[in-house]
């Protein structure tokens, strides 16, 4: 834990091995300065690891958990961008270039009771409830192939493969996909 002895014997130790290429064991040579860090870093960890982890994480005074990072902070919120859900796409044979286009209101549309907290899906015919919402949709993407007509391949099996690949929570065009609650 003594800095000035760490930094000796490591000159001590440089003397014994570079002494016939190594000459200039001053402050100003690189190699000086790169074992005075060593120095200082072990000198550093040696202090610090008598301390109690909460005293290391925190200012005096705070809780120890408030000053870390919460999960939202530390973890990432966009694992998968649309340009790998792009790439997905068009690398189904077939596939000439995609789009994906965010969907903001479904159609039919859904409603949400709060009283309740239930989804139910909104008919042309039917006229919701006045406690009724329309959630706000986020995450719903609606994709758009151009396909390549040399591959051979039929509309059908492409957008089944597509499907396949994205996943089930892909929104596709089809509104079929479209089911009641």
């Amino acid at each position: 834990m003594d800095y000035a002895f760490l930094r000796q014997e490591g000159i001590r130790h440089l003397e014994r091995l570079g002494a016939g290429l190594w000459t200039d064991f001053n402050a100003h040579d690189p190699g000086i300065t790169i074992l005075e860090q060593v120095c200082y870093a072990i000198t550093d960890l040696a202090y610090r690891i008598n301390y109690d982890i909460k005293d290391i994480l925190t200012l005096e005074g705070e809780d120890a958990y408030r000053s870390l990072h919460s999960p939202a902070e530390a973890l990432t919120i966009h694992p998968v961008t649309l340009t790998d859900l792009r790439k997905l796409a068009i690398d189904v044979p077939g596939v000439k270039n995609a789009w994906f286009e965010p969907v903001e209101h479904v159609q039919p549309g859904l409603m949400y009771d709060p009283s309740e907290e239930v989804l139910y899906l909104k008919t042309s015919s039917s006229e919701p409830e006045p406690s009724y919402q329309e959630p706000a949709m986020r995450g719903l993407y609606r994709v758009l192939l151009e396909t390549d007509n040399s591959q051979g391949r039929d509309a059908a099996s492409i957008l089944s493969e597509v499907d396949s690949r994205l996943g089930p929570a892909a929104l596709s065009a089809r509104t079929s996909s479209i089911r009641p609650f």
